[in-house]
């Protein structure tokens, strides 16, 4: 991993303390979101670089499509959740919560699949 993805998922716990601490005030949840797009950035060229790495028996190209698509929808829920913090922090943290449920499991590319596929 490189230092600078290192660095962005290290302010993660230093912004959900400043978040908590201010009771969910705009300007850190903005920072906790924004953050997080930071992070999925730096996951989308980490995902790119194994993807060009695997070959199509590792990862089918399907899947590769999937996970591509999970990341993208992540970063756009994250940007999205950022552009709400001003005016609504605890819908900013929801949407936070929320997408990163959709990292949660790892049979969710699975899932997706099977939802875009009917």
């Amino acid at each position: 991993m490189e230092l600078r993805t290192l660095f962005m998922i290290s302010l993660v716990p230093v912004t959900t303390r400043w978040m908590a601490g201010s009771r969910l005030a705009a300007a850190p949840v903005f920072i906790y979101a924004l953050v997080f797009v930071l992070v999925e950035i730096a996951y989308i060229a980490f995902e790119r670089t194994a993807f060009s790495q695997a070959t199509e028996m590792d990862i089918p190209p399907r899947m590769r499509r999937v996970a591509k698509i999970r990341s993208y929808i992540a970063l756009c829920i994250f940007a999205t959740a950022a552009a709400i913090s001003f005016s609504s922090p605890v819908w900013g943290l929801s949407l936070v919560c929320c997408v990163l449920l959709i990292y949660l499991s790892p049979r969710t590319p699975e899932l997706f699949h099977r939802f875009l596929h009917r």
